[in-house]
């Protein structure tokens, strides 16, 4: 039997996603890369978009947990059902509803997962709960007089940097909450876009873009599954991505639900516009077609 896989490199965002906008060459997918601090360079997609160990809890009897997790609940159910999109958003014929909805749930799972599995989520919530800490110590003791004859024991009370990532994945993951959150994003209006345009859309390493309709912020502070502000935009090819709009849509959009609709010339505002957000919010790496990044950086 051969050795298994170390999962040291762990992506934070799927090879088998990156590979969508990537092009197969004699031994490896390559990608152009945009790096924070305008370093840029084509590479194949298995080195980029990860962190070594990043999903490691050491605590765990399966070190690698949450990497296989991923791997196993999230990107490999995921493939043949966003292959099928894809390929519907293709060849289907005009006006002709393509997202079922089994197709609305698996991708909102994915999409719910990808948004959160990010270090700009994971690494917030750690710092965050480090930082009050001593806060909610404090608020126990008050609230449990009892618990002052206690209180050196309460005070030395602290969680490792691990155990709250873990509680915090933990908490992803909750399957009760997950189908929750799946239920809410999947019954909103969603509408696939057809990119027919020189420009193709591009992705990064924190894919899923969020935007508030009324501040027209992508922060998360301002956005979230259930906030009836926001906008999720998710590319998942350079010609192929998901929209999915509040509730107060419904009617508006009825048309369109479920539907494709296709961005021309006269679109390149929209698709600049969500390039440059996934730009702005990326963690350290941007990835585009190889096409588009031979023209953006000629000899």
């Amino acid at each position: 039997m051969g050795k298994k896989k170390p999962f040291t490199d762990q992506h934070i965002v799927p090879v088998s996603y990156l590979k969508r906008f990537a092009k197969k060459g004699k031994s490896a997918y390559r990608i152009g890369v945009i790096q924070r601090g305008n370093k840029h360079f084509i590479d194949a997609v298995e080195n980029v978009g990860y962190i070594k160990n990043y999903y490691d809890i050491s605590f765990l009897d399966d070190v690698k947990h949450w990497e296989h997790y991923f791997d196993n609940e999230i990107e490999s159910p995921c493939s043949i059902p966003m292959t099928n999109i894809i390929a519907k958003a293709i060849l289907s014929v005009p006006n002709r509803t393509i997202l079922s909805d089994n197709d609305r749930y698996t991708m909102s799972r994915y999409i719910i997962i990808q948004s959160l599995r990010v270090p700009s989520f994971i690494d917030y919530h750690i710092f965050d709960s480090e930082n009050k800490m001593e806060v909610y110590k404090s608020r126990i003791i008050d609230r449990n007089p009892f618990l002052k004859n206690h209180l050196n024991i309460v005070k030395r009370i602290s969680f490792s940097k691990d155990e709250i990532k873990n509680i915090i994945l933990s908490g992803i993951t909750n399957p009760n909450r997950l189908d929750s959150y799946c239920t809410i994003l999947a019954n909103k209006p969603w509408i696939v876009y057809v990119n027919c345009t020189a420009l193709p859309f591009i992705t990064s390493d924190n894919p899923v873009v969020m935007t508030n309709i009324l501040s027209l912020s992508i922060s998360r502070s301002d956005n979230g599954i259930g906030n009836e502000n926001t906008i999720f935009f998710f590319p998942i090819t350079p010609h192929i991505a998901i929209g999915i709009y509040p509730y107060r849509f419904s009617t508006s959009l009825d048309k369109y639900n479920g539907k494709r609709i296709y961005l021309h010339e006269s679109d390149l505002h929209m698709i600049d516009g969500m390039n440059k957000a996934i730009l702005l919010q990326c963690y350290k790496q941007c990835f585009v077609p190889l096409d588009i990044y031979n023209d953006l950086y000629k000899e």
